[in-house]
C-alpha cells in the first residue's frame, strides 16, 4: 500500500513562475486537482492565486509603487494560470480580466 505521503504528492500539483519584479526570483504554487473540478472551486482557486501574487509582488520592495505591484501581480496571476494549463480557469481569468479593463476605462 502506497505511503500517505505519496498519496499526498499524487493529490498536490505545484506550478512555478519566474517573479517579474526581481529576475532570477522564482515564486511557487501549490494547489490541488479538486479545486479545478467545478466552476465555484476555479473561482476560488483564481481568488487564492491573485491574493498570493499580489502578497509575493508586494513584499518585493518598499520602493515598489501600487501601479507596479499591480502590474506585478497581474503579471504573475497570468503566468500562474497559464501553467496550470487548464482552459475553465484560462476562461476566467479572461473573462475576468477583460471586466476589470472595461471597468477601468469608464
Amino acid at each position: 500500500m502506497p505511503s500517505s505521503k505519496t498519496l499526498l504528492a499524487v493529490g498536490l500539483l505545484a506550478v512555478t513562475a519566474p517573479f517579474v519584479a526581481n529576475a532570477g526570483e522564482r515564486v511557487d504554487f501549490s494547489f490541488r486537482e479538486g479545486e479545478l473540478a467545478t466552476p465555484a472551486a476555479r473561482q476560488l482557486l483564481l481568488e487564492r492565486i491573485e491574493r498570493a501574487s499580489l502578497q509575493s509582488c508586494g513584499s518585493a520592495s518598499a520602493l515598489v509603487t501600487e501601479v507596479a505591484t499591480k502590474r506585478c501581480a497581474d503579471d504573475l496571476t497570468d503566468q500562474f494560470v497559464r501553467a496550470i494549463a487548464n482552459e475553465a480557469l484560462s476562461s476566467l481569468a479572461e473573462s475576468k480580466a477583460r471586466a476589470a479593463y472595461r471597468t477601468a476605462r469608464r
